[in-house]
């Protein structure tokens, strides 16, 4: 007998932020941020201490992440918030507007942009948590 599995959360919930958005587009998305960050000397370091400098894991990961965040498939099972918090010090304010901006232009560069305002206000939603787990306020840039 097969058991059938039903997802019971809300629809709002198990929806991606915008219809127009593939597990390609998410992905597509994480590389060319994770290219930007490389390039970045500072973001990188900051990364680099909090992932302990495997960039390959942290890329896949972060390819979870945000596809949980933007698709909800729920395949992240990790605690950021928690992982920034306690490397708060590897930061500083600033590269979390970096962060955003480097965000931005890769939302820019890989995906439909009727997407775009509905994916930058969940990157802007979770900055907002990571900059308040880490220094107390938030930290977002408009869309």
């Amino acid at each position: 007998m097969q058991k059938e599995l039903y997802d019971i959360r809300p629809l709002a919930e198990r929806s991606p932020v915008h219809s127009s958005l593939t597990h390609a587009h998410v992905d597509a998305l994480v590389d060319e941020l994770a290219a930007s960050v490389e390039k970045d000397e500072r973001l990188r370091a900051a990364l680099t201490r909090v992932t302990g400098g495997d960039w390959s894991d942290h890329v896949h990961r972060a390819r979870q992440f945000w596809r949980s965040a933007l698709l909800k498939t729920q395949e992240y099972t990790g605690r950021p918030v928690r992982l920034f918090a306690d490397n708060a010090e590897a930061f500083e304010p600033d590269l979390v507007d970096r962060y955003l901006s480097l965000f931005h232009a890769a939302c820019a560069a890989t995906l439909p942009n009727s997407a775009h305002v509905a994916v930058v206000k969940q990157a802007n939603s979770v900055a907002d948590s990571l900059s308040l787990a880490m220094f107390g306020g938030s930290k977002t840039l408009a869309a």
